[in-house]
């Protein structure tokens, strides 16, 4: 019979802090979930809004928008179909780059699952999530989140 292995002091501080790390990330995710749960929708009980704002995402090459962008858009969509949403905005880099795009694209996408295109306000100059957020909420008449 062989011997037990002794794995000594480094694995149990390594223990210890894999442990330490878990809680703490637990607990930040518990607190986010419990200050934010009566500000979590679904499509069916959103309050109504005059506009949905469709922050961009990665558009591939093809202008086909990403998994999550297309995510977005069809919640967006849903949320117009429903009548829950006069207009749909559709912020994101509308060039920065030679040759990228998130707002046609994502504009496109809508047209052809049937949003008039009147409905589609396109904001093709933000390029992060905080610039369409403030500019727009005086545009739309939303308050902030």
């Amino acid at each position: 019979m062989r011997a037990p292995v002794r794995l000594g002091r480094p694995f149990a501080i390594a223990a210890a802090a894999a442990l330490g790390a878990t809680a703490v990330v637990g607990g930040c995710a518990g607190w986010v979930r419990a200050t934010t749960a009566s500000s979590i929708y679904s499509a069916e009980t959103v309050p109504p809004a005059p506009v949905a704002l469709v922050l961009g995402k990665l558009v591939y090459p093809d202008g086909t928008p990403s998994p999550l962008l297309r995510a977005r858009l069809e919640l967006a969509r849903r949320l117009y179909r429903m009548g829950k949403v006069r207009a749909i905005l559709v912020s994101g880099d509308g060039g920065s780059r030679p040759g990228y795009d998130e707002v046609t694209p994502m504009g496109r996408w809508l047209i052809e699952r049937g949003v008039p295109a009147r409905r589609i306000v396109r904001d093709p100059v933000s390029s992060t999530s905080v610039s369409p957020t403030s500019k727009n909420t005086a545009w739309s008449g939303m308050a902030p989140a």
